[in-house]
């Protein structure tokens, strides 16, 4: 027992290790708390850290996607006893099932590996079950990502399945352990909406009481209060109350989890593929409850919403409300409505871990990148001011992973393929000293720990600014840094000096971007190297604006924010797009 290797898939297994075993191996990085683990000899490295793996995993992924698209449209339409197409119950569960699907892949993979090593040992199990299921979507992915129960139930679930079926034959522990999952926290449903979108919320209920007239167009969300206000007015109309209807709180919850229904109900198919077969096993145990058992209850809810409308416009909530999803289904099902998405930030990467998930479930899918079917200004931007105030601060815009690994994404998955540790060092090490004075790192969200005890090794706390604190600190930079091409980096971009580094291998941007992103290397906005862009950093902080100004840099950014449709910021062309017919 002294010379086998004892396996930790998650930080609940962490707190079971007996202090006295030195002989600790852990699944990730992810599975321990620790920030000063040794790769391939302290953990297992992130799964999609190679860039091989990375897109081989995206071709698989997005072919298991669409092939159980069309199995669970099967399966839905057998359980409920109707006869909808794929694209109703796409728009209802596609978030789910690509986030399902990566997350559970991600393991298997983590659990192949691991089943591959000799004399290892794993904790001994009692489940009460190994059922996946949760109320919804954002259940799932808050726990997936977030809880550590659940990840080590996801794990020994495939352990299970690996022992029974692919030949894995790890030492189990002697004493076995109760394994409890009462203590998953409760999951905030609501939307944190600020002071004047609440105001603003309350006084398109009230009017939307009175008025009940057939709206030319609904503005569920995607536009900022005063824009959608505007936008309303110019079609004689009043914005939607999306909070009235669309709060994801109101969704009904009453039906337990049945068993030999969804059983009952599953349609057997034939498959050699492994993963396949594991899912075959599992999937239909593992949906949430709101597209099951209280699927008709949530569907009688809004079919009572009496809401008159010729077009739908949504930027996010069609990822993460369920109400909403289900609502749009119903009244885009063979009806002459239409529903458009607008694109909710700036990311333009080719690749995305939810797939053709909007194109497949709108009649228009408005991205901020130039296409031949549509320009339209990037709705974040209408009537938003260019220019910054104070030039004095170096802010460091990091994008934040979660503590376990998400859905596939062309980004740093994981936080050990962040490498932030080593990036800090370097601008500990690298940066100017009258410069590091006025450096600070602007975090979005915060929530992952480990992430706050890496920059907190690095940076004392005045050097860290609040979470979602970046477009306050905006206003007094100097020059922001970016290591990810989403909305803050096109925020920054818009109004001043900024650079973003990134991996060749990593945030690939689309094809008709590539010309843009090669004249922003040329002209040292992009970087692919930290070492080269603190030293431009370095050279150029005295004198920013001899650099940003220039004629090639000006001429790069300008080409860039053109093809993002970041440049104009009037309204006239959303107007008239709006009240046409599609």
């Amino acid at each position: 027992m002294k010379n086998l290797k004892k396996i930790i898939f998650s930080k609940y297994e962490e707190k079971l290790i007996n202090k006295k075993n030195k002989n600790i191996f852990y699944a990730g990085y992810w599975a321990s708390d620790s920030i000063d683990l040794k790769k391939h000899i302290d953990y297992l490295p992130c799964i999609w850290s190679s860039e091989k793996e990375k897109n081989q995993s995206y071709k698989f992924l997005k072919k298991k996607y669409d092939r159980y698209i069309n199995i669970l449209t099967d399966y839905f339409n057998n359980y409920h006893k109707v006869k909808y197409n794929k694209k109703y119950w796409e728009i209802i569960c596609g978030i789910w099932l690509s986030t399902y699907l990566s997350t559970i892949y991600y393991r298997w993979k983590v659990i192949k590996k691991i089943s591959s090593k000799k004399k290892i040992i794993i904790n001994n199990y009692k489940f009460k079950n190994l059922f996946l299921t949760t109320n919804n979507s954002i259940e799932y992915y808050s726990n997936i990502t977030r809880s550590d129960t659940f990840n080590n139930l996801v794990f020994f679930k495939l352990i299970n399945y690996f022992i029974k079926y692919k030949k894995f034959k790890p030492i189990l522990e002697k004493k076995k352990i109760n394994f409890k999952i009462d203590n998953y926290k409760k999951i905030n449903l609501s939307r944190n909406y600020s002071f004047k979108t609440k105001i603003f919320e309350k006084i398109c209920r009230f009017l939307d009481l009175i008025l009940k007239s057939k709206k030319n167009f609904l503005i569920i969300d995607g536009f900022n209060n005063k824009i959608n206000l505007k936008l309303n007015l110019k079609a004689f109309q009043f914005p939607f109350p999306t909070s009235k209807y669309f709060n994801n709180e109101l969704s009904i919850n009453r039906n337990s989890f049945n068993f030999n229904k969804r059983k009952k109900n599953i349609i057997k198919i034939k498959t050699t593929d492994n993963f396949e077969q594991f899912l075959e096993k599992n999937i239909y145990y593992d949906i949430p409850k709101i597209f099951l058992e209280n699927f008709l209850l949530n569907l009688n809810l809004v079919k009572s919403y009496k809401i008159n409308f010729k077009k739908v416009v949504s930027g996010s909530l069609h990822h993460y409300n369920e109400l909403f999803k289900i609502w749009l289904a119903h009244n885009t099902f063979k009806r002459d409505k239409t529903f458009v998405i607008t694109c909710h930030g700036g990311n333009h990467s080719k690749y995305s871990g939810i797939f053709n998930y909007e194109e497949n479930i709108s009649h228009q899918n408005i991205s901020w990148v130039k296409s031949k079917k549509y320009n339209l200004p990037a709705s974040k931007y209408l009537e938003v001011k260019k220019k910054r105030n104070n030039l004095h601060n170096l802010i460091f815009v990091i994008n934040e992973t979660n503590p376990y690994p998400a859905k596939w994404e062309d980004s740093p998955v994981c936080l050990d393929n962040l490498k932030l540790d080593i990036v800090l060092k370097k601008f500990k090490l690298l940066l100017n000293e009258k410069i590091k004075k006025n450096f600070f790192i602007c975090p979005k969200y915060f929530h992952c720990p480990k992430f706050q005890k890496t920059i907190k090794k690095n940076f004392n706390t005045l050097k860290i600014k609040k979470s979602f604190s970046f477009t306050t600190e905006l206003e007094n930079a100097k020059l922001v840094i970016c290591d990810n091409p989403q909305t803050a980096f096109i925020d920054a971009l818009r109004t001043g000096p900024t650079i973003l580094v990134i991996k060749k291998n990593q945030w690939r941007p689309k094809d008709i971007l590539k010309k843009n992103y090669k004249e922003l290397e040329k002209n040292k906005v992009i970087f692919y190297s930290y070492d080269k862009a603190i030293k431009h950093i370095n050279d150029n902080w005295n004198n920013i604006n001899k650099w940003w100004l220039s004629n090639g840099t000006k001429k790069s950014v300008s080409n860039f924010l053109s093809s993002m449709n970041c440049n104009e910021n009037s309204m006239n062309k959303w107007i008239i797009y709006l009240n046409k017919e599609i």
